[in-house]
């Protein structure tokens, strides 16, 4: 809407120009149409700045070598801190999996949860259980992983749904986290970056992601 709107603007400007404007508004009003505008532009910025939706590639596919590729992958220079931000449907049997790499390109293991537990395999097998959050099984609910500082936080609309320490072996395993790509994930899921703190790869959202299966 924001973006619509910017647009409408910014066209009008152009075809008309001030005095178009003036014509049309009034000499008087110019200034409280400048406003609007200055507003739309920098609500559209900061619409922007936190993120754009892009539906998730799915690696096990021959193109992305069966999830060890990094271009369909998302890049996160941050990951203990920013984390990576999805919307998927939650329950309590149909688990996310996000396949993480170190800053490398190296394939470190797997992080699989749903509203019933966490599973990490790779340098170790761990399983954390915690508390179910209030979400629909059948909408897209936004989600947000982050792990670093040997913790493990999941975010479930906007609030901390689960804090965890690691155990020592995951925590030294999973030290360096660089890349997450994704499997095992339904076709309306999507994923958010900003070309800062999530950088897509060259192949993500491309058609040598796993074919989507309703």
């Amino acid at each position: 809407w924001y973006q619509r709107r910017v647009r409408e603007a910014v066209v009008s400007t152009q075809s008309t120009g001030s005095s178009g404007i003036n014509a049309e508004y009034g000499g008087a009003e110019t200034p409280q149409m400048m406003i609007r505008f200055v507003v739309c532009v920098a609500i559209l910025a900061v619409s922007g700045a936190l993120g754009a939706e892009i539906e998730a590639c799915d690696c096990w596919s021959a193109r992305c070598n069966w999830c060890t590729d990094v271009r369909c992958a998302v890049e996160v220079p941050n990951f203990a801190t920013t984390g990576i931000t999805m919307a998927s449907k939650l329950n309590r049997k149909t688990s996310n999996t996000v396949v993480l790499f170190n800053s490398a390109g190296k394939e470190l293991g797997t992080i699989n949860w749903n509203l019933r537990s966490v599973i990490m395999t790779g340098g170790c097998i761990s399983k954390y259980i915690y508390m179910d959050a209030k979400v629909s099984p059948v909408d897209l609910t936004e989600w947000t992983l982050r792990m670093g500082n040997d913790r493990v936080i999941i975010d479930i609309l906007g609030k901390e749904a689960m804090n965890t320490g690691l155990y020592e072996e995951c925590a030294s395993h999973f030290a360096d986290i660089g890349f997450v790509a994704f499997t095992n994930i339904e076709c309306d899921t999507t994923v958010t970056y900003d070309g800062e703190s999530s950088i897509l790869g060259s192949l993500f959202g491309s058609n040598a992601c796993a074919a989507c299966d309703e």
